[in-house]
């Protein structure tokens, strides 16, 4: 018990915490975990406790890196500031997987769920459909044609989990037109399903 307790103390002298957050709990589980925001170790109690001042009072911001241990200075990086989540690229939490702090998808018609137009995966689909010319040959049925003498430009997604993964997105294509595309990816297989021209910019992006 007294080792433990010297452990406890040793955590704690490690970073001080800001004097904002006031005194840490006084009652504390006997157990013995990383905390986060590089705080070496302590109880969970602690850890909870320091947790939830992180994303009152700061915490990583939007886009910053959250909740992995940085080799670079040997800390834990911190959880994200209140109203963001934590996520990996493709949307999915996986360790170690370099997460980033970003706004909580919202939940759009159709049970989609609206996904950030940089998302790596995404730019990945789109690029596929493009350079196989999947894209311009729905364009081209639809009988439009010279729409897409560039890649198109994704200005708003959405995603919807399936027996894989579909993907809702706006595009803005080279002759200024908007489309939307609904591409299947099949847990890498890629297929254009459907393809809506003649959209403005201010067409909502909904289930079709």
């Amino acid at each position: 018990m007294l080792r433990f307790l010297l452990c406890l103390s040793m955590a704690a002298a490690q970073q001080p915490y800001p004097a904002e957050w006031g005194l840490p709990p006084v009652a504390q589980t006997r157990d013995l975990v990383p905390l986060p925001g590089g705080y070496g170790m302590g109880s969970s109690t602690l850890a909870r406790w320091i947790g939830q001042k992180l994303k009152e009072g700061g915490g990583a911001q939007l886009g910053e890196t959250c909740e992995g241990f940085n080799e670079m200075t040997g800390k834990q990086f911190p959880a994200c500031a209140r109203g963001l989540v934590c996520q990996s690229s493709g949307g999915i939490s996986i360790p170690g997987a370099g997460k980033k702090c970003i706004k909580p998808p919202r939940t759009m018609p159709g049970g989609l769920r609206s996904l950030d137009p940089a998302d790596a995966r995404l730019a990945e689909v789109v690029a596929e459909v493009y350079q196989t010319q999947a894209l311009e040959r729905a364009t081209q049925a639809s009988g439009r044609n010279g729409m897409l003498t560039s890649r198109p430009t994704v200005v708003e997604a959405a995603s919807q989990v399936v027996a894989g993964t579909n993907y809702f997105v706006k595009l803005r294509l080279a002759s200024g037109e908007y489309a939307h595309a609904r591409i299947y990816d099949h847990f890498g297989s890629v297929t254009l399903t459907a393809v809506q021209v003649a959209k403005s910019e201010a067409d909502p992006l909904k289930y079709f």
